[in-house]
């Protein structure tokens, strides 16, 4: 599940409004740590079969 950048501004202001203290997190199960292992390999392995040259430009500017 992808999260949009509004979404996640959302639930980090949810979070810091309850101003709870932090909870522990569990250890992901392992078909879920496995699963996430397989896909963060795909997703570099189709990353690194894009070839970009070096002089090639971010499509955005930075303004101060």
């Amino acid at each position: 599940m992808k999260l949009k950048r509004r979404e996640i501004l959302v639930a980090a202001a949810a979070a810091a409004s309850t101003q709870q203290a932090p909870a522990q997190v569990p250890a992901p199960s392992g078909d879920l740590l496995d699963l996430a292992r397989r896909t963060q390999k795909s997703n570099r392995e189709a990353l690194d079969k894009v070839l970009l040259p070096m002089a090639a430009e971010p499509a955005f500017h930075f303004k101060a």
